[in-house]
């Protein structure tokens, strides 16, 4: 399963990508946390036990990483026991470990001469950074190369409107690696939501049965929601649209929706489920 979440600032994707927890089959979890959106929920409840919190050392800690993921599990060291057991590897954000890796190029560029600027990247930094982790985002979506469920998420591009703010090259990285891209927002409530299907953002990515399946259960999860309001539902409006399910909260939560529930119906459309 390989998902990516954008969504504004606020909006609930380190929370929703944290929810695949809830699955016994997506855990441990491993979170590369350059946004720092796992220390923003750690008070809410988080279960430590569930996850494995990694900090990347600049480039070569993303290059060490890739290089030990194309290594058979058997030949890794035990200091890397986190990998050899994490199932779901969560990225927090991809602009953030982009940002942090141009900072530290150029001003390694800088130290050597090459530019006169020491916050100013240039074209070949920007270049190498962007390859450096399409190479990584390739490694851990390649489900040849990789036996790990992949979530990476990345703001809203406030100026375009509806977009993940991602330079070009990684944008096309993305739509290339992930099988499925969602927005989060919002609601007037509140309450966390998350778009499933195309039409919202001409960036949601979802395609075939399980497609189908989505646009089904969102509206028939409004309309349960609505109760004896369910008339006044505007179907078209909440198709692909859900309310996120707070994965801190442990009581019921009906007509609700998270990555643990997307994983089942992933399973389902892929043939893997028992």
């Amino acid at each position: 399963m390989r998902v990516m979440l954008f969504g504004r600032q606020g909006s609930g994707k380190t929370t929703l990508a944290y929810s695949a927890s809830r699955h016994p089959e997506l855990v441990p979890m491993c979170f590369v946390d350059f946004d720092f959106g796992l220390t923003s929920i750690m008070h809410s409840g988080v279960d430590e036990k569930s996850i494995f919190r990694v900090h990347l050392d600049g480039n070569r800690g993303v290059d060490a990483l890739a290089d030990w993921l194309l290594r058979p599990a058997d030949t890794l060291p035990d200091e890397m026991r986190w990998l050899k057991e994490t199932k779901t590897v969560v990225i927090d954000s991809l602009p953030a470990m982009r940002d942090a890796l141009l900072f530290e190029g150029t001003a390694n560029e800088y130290r050597a001469g090459r530019t006169k600027d020491p916050f100013k990247a240039t074209q070949e930094t920007w270049g190498i950074t962007s390859n450096r982790i399409a190479r990584l985002i390739n490694i851990l979506g390649n489900p040849d190369r990789s036996q790990f469920h992949l979530i990476v998420t990345a703001p809203l591009h406030e100026s375009k409107g509806d977009g993940p703010y991602l330079n070009p090259a990684l944008l096309t990285t993305v739509n290339y690696a992930m099988d499925y891209i969602f927005m989060t927002q919002v609601g007037e409530s509140g309450s966390y939501l998350i778009s499933t299907t195309p039409g919202a953002s001409q960036y949601v990515k979802c395609r075939g049965p399980i497609q189908k399946t989505l646009a089904r259960l969102s509206v028939e999860y409004a309309l349960k929601r609505a109760g004896s309001n369910a008339s006044n539902v505007n179907t078209d409006a909440v198709r692909g649209w859900f309310v996120v399910r707070d994965p801190f909260d442990k009581e019921e939560q009906p007509n609700t929706f998270d990555l643990a529930i997307f994983y089942d119906l992933w399973k389902q459309a892929v043939g893997l489920a028992q």
